[in-house]
């Protein structure tokens, strides 16, 4: 796993949201309800530019190495 997308992962955690690993990117959602473009955003800047989808566990974020460099 590269160093970006653990650091994505520990800055999505420090802000409160659990995440999930899954093949192309990682799932974030909160404990009680699915968080919106504009929070994950907030909390993470550098997720401005990553397609982001909505799904059933939550919200996926592409986090391919080309569209993310923290």
């Amino acid at each position: 796993m590269s160093s970006s997308i653990i650091s994505l992962l520990r800055q999505l955690n420090e802000e409160g949201f659990n995440v999930k690993i899954t093949d192309g990117g990682v799932i974030a959602h909160l404990s009680s309800r699915k968080p919106s473009r504009h929070e994950l955003v907030d909390a993470v800047p550098e997720l401005d530019g990553c397609p982001m989808e909505m799904t059933e566990d939550g919200v996926f974020i592409s986090v391919g190495e080309e569209q993310l460099s923290l």
